[in-house]
């Protein structure tokens, strides 16, 4: 019954997009359970019809179904590329489809299969980093390769609450609040409490405190909300690091002084607050994707 209904959703996701007779044929194929054939024969379709993300849909599926039947090394081979595929369906989905069932059902796997591996090894690697980079999670694993090395040793920062923020809207003041209270907590990979954060359950957290909901995930968090130009941020604002318009790390704006930009993020080193002057903060400002203002700007903003 599960399987009949993961097939059935994952399938219709595509029933309205209005499929060429390359799409059929490919559907057919997946649902009678082919998946080599359908590989191998999508593939073929996509030279007549290059770059479509409804045919590119079919390889991403079978592939992962296929790693779902193996294990070992061989369910390692159809995971690289049920991802590898994934990559190129985001790639040619001009049209914005809705995939988030497969990229759930992906997700899901790939964290399985990451409980299993030794963070380590090569194999541990490279999933970490392609759960941050494609899916935009974050994992300790990839903060620890990819963080630039700490200059010099900790100072304690003593973190300003002050007159800056007499004109934020109730909302916000709770957020910087929230965020402000956490600094210094451990990161945990997949953490969203006290105990430990993750970049995305820091966000998620601190939004909750003033009864904003988000979900745990980078990618997910920078499409909420409205794009605003960094000049323009204001405390409490969402900042998204990442490229080729996937965010792969959040952090949250907490003060921007005439464009200078003060950090509290959730990295390797646990939840900190970073001046605008501080190494870490010009190296992310570097990996700025975007801005995002989900809540109003000011009191002002709320009496209107």
């Amino acid at each position: 019954m599960k399987l009949f209904l993961s097939i059935f959703f994952s399938v219709s996701v595509l029933c309205s997009f209005g499929q060429s007779k390359w799409v059929k044929k490919s559907e057919k194929l997946y649902l009678k359970g082919n998946y080599e054939k359908c590989i191998s024969k999508t593939k073929k379709y996509m030279l007549k019809e290059r770059r479509s993300a409804d045919l590119q849909y079919f390889i991403v599926q079978s592939n992962l179904a296929l790693s779902k039947q193996q294990q070992g090394t061989r369910r390692i081979s159809y995971l690289r590329k049920t991802i590898s595929s994934w990559e190129k369906l985001e790639r040619y989905n001009k049209d914005h489809k809705d995939y988030s069932l497969l990229e759930k059902e992906l997700l899901e796997s790939l964290n399985s299969e990451l409980l299993a591996m030794d963070i380590g090894s090569r194999k541990g690697d490279y999933f970490h980093n392609k759960l941050a980079e494609v899916f935009g999670d974050t994992s300790q694993r990839y903060r620890d390769i990819h963080q630039i090395k700490i200059v010099a040793k900790e100072v304690e920062v003593v973190i300003p609450l002050d007159t800056r923020f007499k004109d934020l809207s109730e909302e916000r003041m709770e957020i910087i609040k929230a965020a402000k209270n956490a600094v210094g907590v451990t990161y945990k990979y997949g953490g969203s409490d006290s105990t430990g954060f993750d970049c995305s359950g820091f966000t998620q957290y601190v939004y909750q405190s003033a009864g904003i909901e988000l979900p745990h995930n980078a990618n997910m968090q920078s499409k909420m909300g409205d794009t605003i130009d960094i000049r323009e941020a204001q405390p409490g604002d969402l900042i998204f690091f990442g490229s080729n318009n996937r965010a792969f790390h959040a952090g949250l704006i907490y003060a921007n002084k005439n464009g200078e930009i003060e950090l509290v993020h959730c990295a390797s080193r646990g939840v900190t607050y970073q001046k605008s002057d501080d190494e870490n903060t010009k190296y992310w400002l570097k990996r700025v994707l975007r801005v995002q203002q989900i809540v109003p700007n000011a009191k002002a903003d709320e009496e209107k």
